[in-house]
């Protein structure tokens, strides 16, 4: 039989979810520890005879077995570690076949994880540049920061003035008639006379200036 650089890992991942050592599994099968251990390590075909007979040990369907490919999911994981994230990892390609050979499952979740991450990162872009334009990316908000300083830096960068809302408190000051010796109970009065709201229970911060 050919040599199949994929069964090798395969083998020695059944084998361990079988907690069996090298040894015992080759004692089973008449085979050496040694030449056990060089078919796990893809340095040695896998002949017919002993896949029959380890497919035998650990219930295989052989043809399932033989058709299952890990080259999608390989190639998958390969190019999500090109992501510049992943740059100092230094993941080379013989960990990336044992970890899909040993736990394919989990191999398959990170994918899903990646995927997922990839489309989060994709709708923050368009966000950042519908909200900010194009010469903003993803990666000025790579940083972790307070709500608080998030809020300081806008108005530093708008120089605390603020055209819209300027124009809108000056509309409000003469249409309700502020009084800058009585502030709130002003509001309490425009807003019963303008919208009918009427405040049974005013709540507010001490530190609220009553006047101006």
């Amino acid at each position: 039989m050919a040599k199949n650089p994929a069964l090798g890992s395969k083998i020695r991942a059944l084998r361990q979810k079988a907690q069996l050592t090298q040894s015992h599994l080759a004692l089973k099968r008449g085979l050496s520890p040694s030449y056990l251990n060089l078919i796990e390590h893809d340095r040695r075909p896998l002949t017919a005879n002993v896949l029959f007979q380890l497919g035998k040990i650990f219930g295989l369907n052989l043809d399932e077995f033989m058709a299952q490919d890990d080259g999608p999911v390989i190639s998958d994981l390969s190019e999500i570690l090109g992501d510049p994230i992943f740059e100092n990892q230094g993941v080379d390609s013989t960990e990336l076949k044992e970890l899909v050979a040993t736990s394919p499952s989990f191999a398959k979740a990170m994918i899903l994880l990646y995927q997922k991450f990839r489309s989060s990162r994709e709708t923050i872009e368009s966000l950042v540049n519908r909200l900010e334009g194009p010469e903003r990316s993803v990666a000025d908000f790579g940083e972790i920061r307070l709500p608080g300083e998030e809020v300081n830096d806008m108005i530093q960068r708008h120089m605390n003035y603020f055209p819209s809302l300027e124009a809108a408190a000056e509309k409000l000051w003469v249409n309700a008639k502020l009084d800058p010796n009585n502030l709130l109970d002003g509001f309490d009065t425009y807003l019963e006379k303008q919208y009918q709201i009427k405040l049974s229970q005013r709540l507010y911060n001490h530190s609220f200036p009553k006047s101006f």
